[in-house]
């Protein structure tokens, strides 16, 4: 290794000018290499890289469709690589994946309570049905209505649950066309016009604009009313006032409904939208529903691209609101 460097010291210096031809070529070599390979490298670099960019792109649309305001801002600023940006969408699916299997968990033991009730129900009135069919006697008609009942019950319930989820299908179409609003509140309203006469409940309705013409599925929107004229009129004290407003603006209306009863709990206000949530937990079938009613009312509004709202979490006399 010394010869060979010996060697190369003596050729330097009896032949200087060759050298620096040499080390001249050698360099500009190197430099149109470096160029090349510049070029080259790039569009490999990108042709690499544009899967990850297209795997970021989809996983943030995915994650944003579920996110708050604030996770959106969280997820698309610019801090960091692709690498970075991926991995706090990741993130937040991660916790939405968590939050849909407890859901759904939770929902399975819904289904599975609201269910056993009317069951448990018709298997004490088969059994009473049975021993009086034992002892020679004819089945007594109040047994009878009770396992109907009970059956009708069931029946209400597993409508409510299959709607519930074809909704949130992505196959899921509303049947969108000009509508008249307010020729779909008054058949609502005369719907429950029995009840009300009976307790003396006035519904009085107040408009902003014109609603001749609105862009809805009209039988949505129908039921969305009922559901939340149902509840209004439900916990309304006898002899009370229910109001309802709708207003216009341009585009977009919205409508409220108040009644006059105890109100809505403020921790509440967000809950009374999920399946199966009943405020007072004591409350049974006969006065609570089905508690699926209102998470189909915002479904509704939701696929409607509108927003549904308690005005007045922790005050008394309810009003709930919905924009489209």
């Amino acid at each position: 290794m010394l010869l060979l460097i010996l060697l190369v010291f003596l050729y330097t210096m009896d032949h200087p000018d060759k050298i620096a031809d040499d080390m001249k070529q050698f360099f500009t070599g190197l430099l149109i290499v470096s160029i090349i390979l510049s070029i080259g490298v790039y569009p490999l670099a990108i042709y690499l890289t544009n899967p990850l960019a297209r795997l970021t792109r989809k996983t943030v649309e995915f994650s944003l469709e579920t996110c708050t305001s604030i996770q959106k801002d969280d997820i698309n600023k610019d801090e960091g690589d692709e690498i970075s940006k991926l991995n706090r969408a990741f993130s937040y699916m991660e916790d939405e994946l968590l939050a849909m299997l407890e859901a759904k968990k939770e929902l399975i033991l819904y289904v599975a309570h609201e269910l056993g009730t009317p069951l448990s129900r018709i298997n004490v009135a088969a059994e009473i049905i049975e021993e009086q069919i034992e002892e020679g006697k004819n089945p007594s008609m109040k047994t009878v209505q009770d396992i109907s009942r009970n059956i009708k019950e069931m029946s209400v319930l597993l409508k409510e649950l299959l709607d519930l989820s074809r909704m949130d299908t992505k196959d899921y179409k509303l049947d969108i066309k000009s509508s008249n609003l307010e020729k779909i509140l008054d058949e609502v309203i005369e719907s429950f016009s029995i009840m009300t006469d009976r307790q003396n409940i006035r519904i009085k309705i107040q408009k902003e604009g014109t609603f001749q013409e609105v862009f809805i599925d009209p039988e949505k929107i129908s039921r969305v009313l009922y559901n939340i004229l149902s509840n209004a009129i439900k916990y309304s004290p006898p002899d009370s006032d229910i109001d309802i407003i709708l207003r216009r603006e341009n585009d977009h209306f919205s409508v409220s409904v108040r009644d006059h009863g105890q109100g809505i709990l403020k921790e509440n206000g967000e809950k009374i939208f999920e399946p199966f949530f009943r405020e007072d937990p004591s409350r049974n079938r006969k006065t609570g529903g089905t508690g699926l009613g209102l998470a189909i009312t915002h479904k509704i509004i939701t696929l409607h691209r509108g927003k549904i709202w308690v005005e007045n979490s922790g005050q008394p006399g309810a009003i709930i609101t919905f924009k489209i």
